[in-house]
Parts: C-alpha cells; sequence; structure tokens
C-alpha cells in the first residue's frame, strides 16, 4: 500500500473525516479551515494542515 498523497482534495477530506462533501464543502468555507494548498484545477489541501486542523476542532481522522 501506497502512503497517502500529500495534498487531498474535498472527496479525500470527506472519506478523513467520515463527512459528506457538501459537509466539507461547508467546512472549507468556514473561519478556521486552512487555506487551500493551490487553485487551479480545483482547491486542494496539505494532508497535514487538514489533519492539524481536524484534531484542532476534536475531529476523528481516518486514516485513508
Amino acid at each position: 500500500m501506497s502512503p497517502p498523497p500529500d495534498v487531498v482534495g474535498v472527496q479525500e477530506i470527506a472519506r478523513m473525516l467520515g463527512l459528506s462533501r457538501p459537509r466539507v464543502e461547508s467546512l472549507v468555507d468556514s473561519k478556521g479551515f486552512p487555506e487551500p494548498a493551490q487553485l487551479g484545477r480545483g482547491r486542494v489541501w496539505s494532508r497535514a494542515d487538514v489533519v492539524e486542523w481536524a484534531e484542532s476542532v476534536g475531529r476523528t481522522v481516518k486514516d485513508t
């Protein structure tokens, strides 16, 4: 099994947090969520930033 990618999109974040894509869209637009790592063909975030944020707000992160 290969290691998880360094960047994640909305779908990967939804799997990591056990949430629906619409719920993740709400979270990523909320204050406090990490800024996207890059913009282009879609928003992506640093996996480490998302994990750090999730743990800071008490969310469980699943291994994906």
